[in-house]
């Protein structure tokens, strides 16, 4: 992911208008976990949407820094220039990052590429440092010259167990959610309808008709889901 990639999340996230879907959940007052897309599902794809798990660090004002997970192999990170040597990435990375990434793996690596010039990559690794990376190996990557550095807790059960807070929907908010799940289910029940026409295949349209009753209920669901946490306010 470039750095243009990244600073494109930062701005949505600050509020600037764009395709990018972002769904941030805070974990502290500090730093906000999100599911990310670069735009929203279309009809004509034929590949799975997965996105991206990212955090946000911010400041009293805004993000200022973002950090995408990519699997345990690899973390993508960014700071505003105008936010850098205040020490918000390392410390979100040590204090809240690394510990909720190590909440479902055992270890995190990341590479540090050298191509970028050498003051970026001493930034880079002096955060890696800061956070508790250590250095695993030096080589060549697809190109680039590199230093791959790991993070492996010393004592498991030190670290902070971050479970996010939940945020109520609104009643427009709830409506359309509603409006998608029988949308969706309605689609089914489209699709179920043609391959039985043309396919002849009922159990197939049976099982598609099915989905779309689960689908169309979990509308429901998300309702009721939405009052039970207003209620424990």
């Amino acid at each position: 992911m470039t750095n243009e990639n990244l600073i494109a999340y930062l701005d949505r996230a600050n509020g600037q208008p764009g395709e990018l879907l972002l769904f941030i959940r805070p974990l502290t007052d500090s730093v906000h976990w999100a599911k990310a897309w670069a735009q929203a599902p279309e009809p004509d794809t034929t590949s799975a949407m997965n996105g991206y798990s990212l955090y946000l660090i911010r400041n009293p004002e805004q993000y200022v820094g973002i950090v995408v997970a990519m699997g345990e192999s690899d973390l993508h990170w960014l700071v505003l220039p105008a936010h850098r040597r205040q020490r918000y990435l390392s410390t979100a990375l040590r204090e809240v990052i690394l510990p909720h990434l190590l909440q479902d793996r055992q270890t995190q690596q990341v590479s540090i590429s050298k191509n970028f010039g050498e003051e970026e990559f001493e930034a880079s690794e002096w955060v890696a440092r800061a956070a508790g990376f250590v250095r695993e190996s030096v080589g060549e990557h697809d190109g680039e010259n590199q230093v791959t550095m790991r993070f492996t807790p010393v004592d498991w059960e030190a670290l902070p167990v971050f479970d996010g807070r939940n945020q109520p929907l609104s009643e427009e908010e709830l409506l359309q959610l509603r409006y998608q799940f029988v949308y969706h289910a309605n689609c089914l029940r489209v699709l179920g309808a043609e391959i039985n026409a043309r396919l002849g295949d009922t159990d197939f349209t049976a099982q598609l008709n099915n989905l779309a009753s689960q689908v169309h209920s979990l509308g429901i669901k998300t309702e009721d889901s939405n009052w039970s946490l207003k209620g424990r306010e």
